[in-house]
């Protein structure tokens, strides 16, 4: 992974406000497809095994190394059109739902700290929920 410390940050900009039918809901967060969590059971020395159960394990020691307090250790599922099924499980850092977020999603410190434990070398950015 890339030393957070070194590089300069720049947030992705905000989407406006959630506000029910003008606005879709998003999320600001780490995207994590079955292919990142493959390569990080590699990269990570997850013993081989069946690919399901080894992808489990790894998704499992991700997990662990989020913060324990429950308001800062969010999981959803976002579209993203990169993938075969069109969606893949997000690190959420903040969302549009309310200023609160809004500012979480602008937090250089908590974006870096995630970066850093997640240990995928990707970026976070804005992803629609997925609706199905």
């Amino acid at each position: 992974s890339t030393d957070s410390k070194q590089e300069e940050w720049v947030v992705a900009p905000a989407p406006p406000l959630y506000k029910k039918r003008q606005v879709r809901a998003q999320v600001f967060g780490f995207s994590v497809t079955q292919d990142d969590i493959r390569a990080w059971a590699e990269a990570h020395n997850i013993p081989e095994e069946d690919d399901y159960y080894r992808r489990q394990d790894a998704w499992k020691a991700v997990c662990s190394r989020l913060p324990r307090n429950r308001r800062d250790r969010r999981l959803t599922i976002i579209h993203n059109p990169m993938t075969h099924s069109k969606q893949s499980m997000c690190i959420v850092i903040g969302s549009n739902l309310n200023a609160k977020d809004m500012e979480r999603a602008q937090n250089l410190e908590l974006i870096k700290s995630l970066y850093d434990a997640i240990d995928m070398g990707k970026r976070p950015g804005w992803f629609y929920v997925s609706q199905g």
